[in-house]
């Protein structure tokens, strides 16, 4: 709807002519201006910046020595007309340019898998000689947006020694769990169907593992009631799979109790072995870790003496959990850090910290299986000793 704006004038007598004339000049000035500003805010670009959403990468790991091809999508909302979307290898620090590898598509060809579906696909080829971290990222122009320039997050990929490129992989795309082969291609997901008392399944979200061999979904299930009734919330459901189906799910039927929808719910070790699920109650109320193998066994499992979780970390090889939160009896400028073995639970380290800042926090790992624990850029603690 096009909107002008009048300024409203009152009519009176006219006593000299050039009285008049000099009114009717401002008259028509003010209605020149008023069209112009009408016409100036219907032709603005939207106020919001077009969304490429969070490219997706496959595989994430390519091998050394050998030719290796990756495929990265992004998808950008309709309204917005793409000009040119880049794939860009950045520095070191993941925030300058330093390469352009490739051109965004999505034309059906070259990797993209339908053409105007809004999902832009380019493929790159590496062939690097030396295992090393390399981050990406995509950057586009846009008809019609006022910033002009518009970037995704940042991915790392790793180039390693001895790594399949068989695939298939995981990847979440519009918030849908889905795999790709080889050449990027699109795989359909056999859903065998689970044993559950309410087959009605909603999916709130989806990840997957950081090698992209496995995927997970979180979901509400729902009783099936007569048309007239509407549908009840009987429980919450995680799902493990890849490209065959469900390996194994986990149902929570106390529906005041959930997963967090954060990043910290649910991680995956690097390997898909091991999963670590955190569930809280009503208000964050008595939150529980459950450490799980890529079977569905059950490797560790306790309410957590914390309040609340700020963060959780699992490693890469899935023998240890990291949680920093706050304590069930809290007093001021108090972080609480615990760091389980899930092997051996009771090896724990569990430091709090008074009135310091702790910004930042990591598990580092060695090939024996040992670890230290970083925070703020210091190691603070290793094991062995």
């Amino acid at each position: 709807m096009t909107y002008f704006f009048f300024n409203n004038a009152t009519l009176r007598p006219v006593f000299s002519s050039s009285r008049y004339l000099c009114l009717l000049l401002v008259s028509i000035l003010n209605l020149v201006s008023d069209l112009a500003f009408a016409q100036s805010i219907n032709s603005q670009p939207p106020d919001l910046p077009p969304s490429l959403g969070e490219m997706q990468v496959t595989p994430k790991y390519i091998p050394t020595n050998q030719e290796a091809w990756i495929t990265a999508t992004v998808t950008i909302k309709p309204e917005f007309k793409a000009e040119t979307v880049l794939l860009q290898q950045l520095d070191s620090n993941a925030q300058n340019a330093v390469a352009t590898l490739a051109n965004f598509n999505d034309l059906g060809e070259k990797g993209d898998f339908k053409a105007g579906d809004g999902v832009y696909t380019a493929r790159a080829k590496f062939n690097l000689k030396n295992p090393t971290d390399l981050f990406l990222g995509a950057s586009g122009s846009f008809q019609n947006s006022k910033n002009n320039q518009i970037s995704s997050l940042p991915v790392l990929i790793r180039a390693k020694a001895n790594i399949s490129l068989s695939g298939p992989w995981a990847v979440v795309e519009n918030n849908q769990l889905t795999f790709r082969d080889s050449n990027g291609w699109d795989l359909p997901v056999v859903q065998p169907p689970l044993k559950e008392s309410a087959p009605s399944f909603t999916l709130e979200r989806a990840i997957v593992s950081p090698d992209q061999s496995h995927g997970a979904t979180i979901g509400s299930l729902w009783a099936v009631l007569p048309p007239s009734i509407d549908k009840s919330l009987v429980g919450r459901q995680f799902r493990y799979q890849d490209a065959t189906g469900t390996l194994w799910s986990k149902t929570l039927k106390d529906i005041n109790r959930e997963f967090f929808l954060s990043n910290s719910s649910v991680l995956i070790s690097e390997d898909g072995g091991r999963v670590l699920l955190i569930d809280v109650g009503e208000d964050n109320n008595a939150p529980a870790l459950s450490v799980y193998s890529a079977a569905g066994e059950v490797l560790l499992t306790e309410k957590l003496a914390l309040y609340a979780i700020e963060e959780a970390q699992i490693a890469s090889n899935g023998r240890y959990v990291l949680l920093k939160g706050l304590p069930k009896t809290p007093t001021a400028d108090v972080i609480k850090l615990i760091v389980i073995n899930v092997d051996n639970p009771l090896q724990r380290w569990q430091p709090s910290y008074h009135g310091a800042v702790v910004t930042s926090e990591r598990i580092e790992e060695n090939a024996l299986g040992g670890f230290s624990i970083w925070l703020n850029g210091h190691k603070k603690f290793s094991f062995p000793q």
